[in-house]
């Protein structure tokens, strides 16, 4: 699991990640099954159309004509696929990392509420911000240096 410095996590987060590695087949609404390595926990923007549904989030294949796929905040990687991802890295030039989920095969998105990005508040979305988070910590990021958000953030 890879998570972003600002990501934030719903108590049900473990709970709902660990039965989606141990129960999820790749079955998809037609029947077939989809061989997937990454799945892109909770992106925001569009992110297609809808091929599957496990523990009430919708699961989505991309694809480089529809949908956004914004958000890598919450990322499940196979341990059989970090090979994958290293080689395709190596071979292609630095982009936003948003774009990889778009230009690799073996991606999905799952969409089971669990894990939100405040980047969305840029583009105008919501952030459903746990009691348990204290907002005047939660939009702040030391990784290059004190960054603050001076959005204002909503509470439930």
């Amino acid at each position: 699991m890879i998570l972003e410095d600002d990501v934030i996590l719903h108590k049900d987060f473990k709970e709902k990640i660990e039965k989606f590695i141990s129960e999820y087949d790749g079955k998809m609404d037609d029947g077939s099954a989809k061989q997937w390595g990454f799945a892109q926990i909770d992106p925001f923007g569009q992110t297609g159309k809808q091929v599957a549904r496990f523990a009430g989030g919708k699961i989505s294949v991309p694809d480089k004509m529809h949908g956004e796929w914004f958000g890598m905040h919450a990322w499940l990687v196979k341990k059989s696929a970090l090979p994958k991802i290293t080689k395709w890295m190596q071979l292609h030039k630095a982009i936003p990392i948003d774009w990889i989920a778009r230009r690799m095969s073996n991606f999905i998105a799952w969409k089971p509420r669990i894990a939100e990005n405040p980047e969305v508040l840029h583009s105008g979305g919501a952030v459903h911000l746990p009691g348990y988070c204290n907002k005047d910590h939660l939009f702040k990021s030391e990784i290059s240096g004190k960054m603050a958000w001076d959005t204002k953030v909503p509470t439930n």
